[in-house]
């Protein structure tokens, strides 16, 4: 088993190398990083296997839809029980039985992640290429399956509970766009997963209709028309704070902050 200090400086060169540059605060034993191009966090320990005292090797991730596609990708199980507690916001975990195993793990994950959202497209594309788009009825019908596709991604990522209350009924659940799909200007951002939340009703209704919004830390901003009576009547009194706000969430709130919100 390697010493601490060399088993850290191994986990962060895999890293790095591997497109996570942004060293996040440790929650020992484990060792976090972001990346600078996508919005995936990793987090990464080492412990020994007890059947023959070799290191082996734990990564965590922040959006479960890349744990899952690795795992079926490379046929490996995502892993339950690991020796010690799981990162507060990781989603899915696997065990890498060596460092060639771990750093291929990584370095997967990062090309899923930077692949989601045009990955969307291309199925997008595939489904309607052959639809016609000449009357109001079958453009709509177009635009409904992009918006099935858009939803499917977004309860992925969320684990099929609202973004903000936690609420985890999937059949209520709405896919809200941060910026809506007619004023996108091109399919990659109506379909990018990043460029929405998944919410309850009643939240959906109020970000729809700009009576709240985000700051790029999740805080929720209320518009002065919604009074803490209001709040209180739709559930929303004691929520402050929406949890999984990526950086490439940050690309798209400032336009909903100036164009949808109603802040005053």
């Amino acid at each position: 088993m390697p010493s601490p200090i060399l088993a850290h400086t191994l986990l962060e060169f895999f890293a790095v190398d591997n497109g996570f540059d942004v060293p996040e605060p440790t929650q020992f034993p484990w060792i976090s990083f972001k990346s600078s191009q996508i919005p995936l966090q990793i987090w990464l320990a080492s412990s020994r296997d007890d059947s023959s005292s070799n290191p082996v090797f734990w990564i965590a991730y922040s959006i479960f839809p890349v744990a899952k596609r690795l795992s079926s990708e490379l046929n490996i199980p995502l892993e339950a029980s690991p020796p010690f507690a799981l990162p507060n916001d990781a989603r899915g975990l696997h065990r890498a039985a060596d460092k060639l195993s771990l750093h291929a793990l990584i370095r997967r994950a990062f090309q899923l992640t930077d692949e989601l959202p045009q990955a969307s497209v291309e199925a997008f594309r595939l489904k309607t290429q052959h639809l016609p788009l000449s009357t109001e009825v079958e453009r709509w019908v177009v635009q409904r399956m992009g918006q099935d596709l858009f939803r499917a991604q977004l309860l992925g990522y969320w684990q099929g509970r609202c973004a903000l209350t936690g609420l985890d009924v999937p059949e209520l659940l709405r896919a809200s766009h941060i910026k809506p799909w007619a004023d996108c200007s091109s399919d990659v951002e109506r379909l990018d997963p990043w460029n929405g939340f998944l919410f309850a009703p009643q939240v959906d209704a109020l970000f729809d209709r700009g009576f709240i919004s985000f700051n790029d830390d999740g805080h929720i901003l209320w518009s002065a028309r919604i009074n803490p009576q209001a709040r209180a009547i739709l559930g929303l009194e004691y929520v402050h704070r929406m949890e999984g706000i990526t950086h490439a969430h940050r690309r798209y709130l400032p336009w909903h902050r100036n164009n949808v919100f109603q802040g005053c």
